[in-house]
């Protein structure tokens, strides 16, 4: 089996703590993608939007208050350094792209996950200076995501005949461990309409993303190792 390079230790912790919350966050945007697909949604709007907004409430769902925090955090961070290393390229903000601007991404997640509980959640969205008119929507923000989405997952929940999800890799390691971890997670919380893959490999590209011909979640060891490098940018 292929080796992970990353070791636990005292000196890594902050590290694999920001690679973990954003392999998780990512992750759950691809498996947004997955359940539009798999579950046959309609999307008013962008459909990446969408998966990040899945994002957020799957971690809500998923993980105890303190570690959705942790996550949250760590994903605004990430996009704050994607943003960073855009500006050092010298390349202007893709406003013609799929997915919206790094920094309204931000935004978006900081908000949503405020608005989850903005009497607990002040100083999270103080640290990411959320503007006060955008602050004051963020609830009915969160309401209305909850509303939407959570139906969709009491229904993969209750379902009594549905498929887990396999992983698939050559890897082990730290991260090989987290994937296979969460993959147990979200079969003992979920089960899908059709078998669904997640292979964690070698994609000669940094990427993630939701294959729908091949029903398969694909998490690139370029990804993480970008993340990695992401962890510098931003500390």
């Amino acid at each position: 089996m292929a080796q992970d390079s990353r070791a636990e230790s005292p000196a890594q912790t902050d590290r694999e703590a920001f690679l973990r919350a954003n392999i998780l966050s990512i992750l759950y945007h691809e498996l947004g993608h997955a359940v539009i697909d798999l579950e046959g949604l309609p999307v008013f709007g962008k459909e990446e939007d969408a998966a990040d907004v899945a994002s957020v409430l799957l971690v809500e769902l998923l993980h105890s208050p303190e570690d959705a925090l942790q996550i949250a955090r760590a994903s605004a961070e990430g996009y704050k350094g994607e943003d960073i290393l855009r500006a050092k390229a010298g390349d202007e903000i893709a406003l013609w792209g799929e997915h919206s601007p790094d920094m309204q991404r931000l935004y978006n997640l900081v908000c949503l996950h405020y608005g989850a509980d903005p009497d607990g959640r002040a100083a999270f969205a103080e640290a990411f200076a959320l503007p006060e008119e955008r602050a004051s929507l963020c609830e009915e923000a969160f309401d209305l995501a909850w509303d939407s989405w959570t139906p969709v997952f009491d229904a993969m929940q209750a379902r009594t005949d549905g498929a887990p999800i396999t992983l698939h890799t050559d890897r082990d390691g730290p991260i090989a461990d987290l994937l296979a971890k969460e993959v147990a997670l979200l079969n003992a919380a979920y089960a899908w309409p059709e078998p669904l893959a997640m292979h964690y490999e070698r994609c000669e590209e940094v990427n993630a993303f939701y294959d729908a011909d091949l029903r398969a979640v694909i998490f690139c060891v370029e990804y993480v190792d970008h993340l990695d490098s992401l962890y510098d940018v931003v500390n």
